[in-house]
């Protein structure tokens, strides 16, 4: 949740006024601890001996017009970039424990989950009761980090039909079908995704890489591979995203787009050993396969020459 999305928050936590009510000591020090960020560590090394009233933060945030979570959410953020998330969701446990606000709970969860700790992420979300989409989305991301796969399809899956609006939980949710071995649903979860957020290249690149492990040559797969040409136009000296577009070309039988993605790749860039150790091989695969030996002739000269 980026600072910048709450102006007014921001302004007080940088200049607070004199008249606003000082809801607790430590709301007061996170004010310092955005413009000066070496002052968080020892803020937070204080973190028990402050006193973080339910009742005094939501007087705090009223007088900010404000909502609460995007003001604990902002300190759960400092604490991450600080290397301080576990002591923070102790902290939010304590006052979920104190206050039963849900918002807070998944704070905690949050919290745990952007600090590895999985189980206890997974341990705060299952204290939630109300039927509330980011929680089965998260919960479900940690099950897939520990390898409880088939929780992390059941959860993710529900996030889905929560709020089928968010990509995330869909990216997430072809994530544990990949995992399983379920190409079929791991492909239409993706393409649910990449459908919400057309230019998310991380999700185009996905969606290339299963129709590819699929292998197979249907409409769909030309239309990833066609879905998938933008990236070079963002990432043209990388070698993975060259790999999986060939690899998609030679399946479909594509000759004419294996010649465009050849000659748009900007090959000289392309610089680390151990990619090309690791992926030259398929990438040449993949063309020996459609004998169109004269674009393997091509990259290796090119690549060659410059190293």
């Amino acid at each position: 949740m980026p600072l910048q999305h709450y102006p007014q928050l921001v302004t007080w936590l940088k200049n607070p006024s004199p008249d606003q009510t000082p809801a607790s000591d430590f709301l007061i020090e996170i004010a310092t601890t955005i413009t000066n960020p070496s002052k968080l560590e020892h803020l937070l090394r204080q973190l028990p001996r402050y006193c973080l009233h339910y009742n005094d933060i939501e007087e705090l945030c009223f007088s900010l017009k404000c909502e609460l979570t995007q003001l604990l959410a902002i300190i759960a953020e400092l604490a991450i970039q600080h290397d301080h998330g576990e002591k923070t969701q102790k902290c939010f446990h304590n006052i979920a424990n104190s206050t039963n606000q849900v918002q807070i709970r998944f704070l905690s969860a949050w919290t745990a989950f952007n600090t590895q700790q999985y189980e206890t992420c997974i341990a705060e979300c299952d204290a939630i009761t109300d039927t509330f989409a980011p929680v089965y989305g998260l919960m479900g991301q940690a099950y897939l980090e520990t390898g409880r796969i088939k929780d992390a399809i059941e959860c993710l899956t529900t996030a889905s039909r929560l709020l089928p609006q968010d990509a995330t939980t869909w990216f997430q949710l072809g994530k544990a079908h990949h995992v399983s071995g379920d190409l079929k649903n791991a492909i239409s979860a993706i393409k649910m995704c990449v459908k919400l957020l057309p230019n998310a290249d991380e999700a185009l690149l996905y969606l290339a890489l299963l129709h590819a492990e699929a292998g197979l040559n249907s409409d769909d797969t030309r239309h990833a591979l066609n879905q998938s040409l933008q990236l070079l136009t963002r990432h043209d000296a990388n070698l993975q995203v060259a790999t999986t577009l060939l690899k998609l070309a030679s399946i479909t039988q594509e000759a004419m787009l294996a010649e465009t993605i050849v000659k748009k790749v900007m090959w000289s860039k392309i610089r680390d050993t151990e990619q090309i150790t690791k992926l030259m091989p398929q990438l040449l695969r993949s063309l020996q396969t459609q004998q169109w030996h004269h674009l393997a002739q091509e990259i290796l000269t090119q690549v060659t020459i410059h190293f």
